[in-house]
């Protein structure tokens, strides 16, 4: 494994930033230095110019002490214009009957073809756990705010143990060049490992969870549709992630093989499979919104002859990753409001993931 680019005591910066501090001090600031907060593992980042804020307790008190008004209490104006912005958000049964109808279309029509907005992604994973495995694997988690490395050990019975460690994904990373955003992916995992002691004699397995729309086209293989949840760095769009991710591995001699691509929903359906069994269906709501389900794979007639015939007979079920984000783009059913505009018309990528900007966090 290859020396961290990382020092203890004075800090001092890798290349990409990441330094540990033995008492790190969480405020802001406008670089993409980032450090360890050893007590919750977190990272956070750190600043020579404290922003000073009043105590959270005592602004939480003052904002639950103000009265606020009742509705009846009104100007008739006012009320007026609440009302008028209240029934732009109800929806009345036919409408959702309508929503459903469309969702459920859009459904069909995507794992029947490439290209759709509601993209229904073959994920290659072919069977969900049922809490008897066991072993030890790492995981590099990107999506959001933060990033995590993990180290999961499964100890079968449905139990396991995880050890992880948050790293914060700047702005800059977040919106600059892809190389330097999957170096700063691989220099976090050298981190993890020199910090947890972690050296094999093989290389050690990594899982790749990746919380953007990605076709697969193999378990270890999959190009960036588009970004989402603010990201957009360059030249990573029509690029293998898995390729990527591990080219940066490479340049910094990191004895790592990344050797599995997975959605974060998809992971969320595995995950709570392997705690309770029997899970069909994983949704994620957060900074964005999706969800994957476990199809019959002769539902999903999208998929080429060639790729039937090397699943073999044998494989009859594949989890889909829905991209439901993506619903109504084209606007034939959702009820848009002048709300819904704005936060569309200023994110950084209009017209798109239109469901997404409705309802999650982003």
């Amino acid at each position: 494994m290859a020396a961290p680019a990382i020092s203890v005591s004075p800090p001092a910066p890798s290349p990409l930033g990441i330094q540990v501090t033995p008492d790190p001090q969480p405020l802001q600031t406008a670089e993409s230095k980032v450090i360890v907060n050893p007590n919750d593992e977190t990272k956070v980042p750190q600043s020579s110019d404290p922003i000073e804020a009043p105590p959270l307790q005592s602004t939480m008190s003052a904002v639950k002490d103000l009265p606020l008004p009742a509705l009846h209490d009104l100007p008739p104006e006012t009320r007026a214009v609440l009302e008028r912005i209240e029934e732009q958000f109800v929806l009345g049964p036919g409408k959702l009957k309508e929503i459903v109808s469309q969702f459920v279309h859009d459904i069909r029509v995507g794992l029947s073809k490439y290209g759709e907005a509601m993209a229904m992604i073959p994920t290659f994973v072919t069977g969900v756990p049922d809490g008897s495995e066991t072993g030890t694997f790492l995981a590099v988690d990107l999506g959001g705010t933060n990033m995590r490395v993990c180290e999961v050990t499964l100890l079968g019975d449905h139990k396991f143990t995880i050890r992880q460690q948050k790293y914060i994904v700047s702005t800059e990373l977040k919106t600059g060049e892809a190389r330097t955003l999957f170096d700063y992916m691989a220099d976090s995992v050298d981190h993890f490992l020199t910090e947890r002691q972690i050296e094999t004699e093989e290389p050690i397995h990594l899982g790749l969870t990746f919380s953007f729309p990605v076709e697969q086209s193999a378990l270890d293989k999959g190009v960036l549709l588009t970004w989402t949840k603010g990201f957009s760095a360059k030249n990573a769009i029509g690029h293998d992630v898995v390729g990527l991710l591990q080219d940066a591995f490479d340049r910094k001699h990191l004895h790592v093989k990344c050797t599995a691509l997975v959605n974060d929903t998809v992971g969320t359906l595995i995950s709570r499979a392997y705690l309770s069994g029997d899970c069909l269906l994983g949704a994620i709501f957060g900074t964005g919104t999706n969800g994957a389900y476990v199809e019959d794979v002769s539902a999903i007639t999208k998929l080429h002859s060639s790729v039937r015939t090397a699943l073999g007979p044998d494989v009859t079920k594949m989890i889909i990753n829905g991209e439901w984000g993506a619903f109504d783009n084209a606007r034939h059913v959702l009820p848009v409001t002048m709300f819904d505009n704005k936060v569309d018309r200023e994110s950084i990528n209009p017209r798109f993931q239109l469901f997404e900007k409705f309802i999650s966090g982003m």
